[in-house]
């Protein structure tokens, strides 16, 4: 159902009804999960070559 970006607009309106303040009340501790795994693993995704091309795998949320 929500596979790709979306914009909070896009998931506003799919979870309709639902109000700004608890959507934003509920993304905010994923988002806070996301940035905390991507500072403890984030460097393994992306390993800079040689040539300062990135060749790690990168995760699309």
């Amino acid at each position: 159902m929500f596979n790709g970006t979306k914009r909070f607009g896009e998931l506003r309106r799919r979870l309709h009804p639902i109000s700004p303040k608890t959507l934003t009340d509920r993304l905010q501790p994923i988002f806070a999960a996301m940035w905390t795994w991507t500072q403890q693993y984030g460097s393994y995704l992306r390993n800079e070559t040689d040539e300062g091309e990135y060749s790690g795998t990168w995760l699309k949320c």
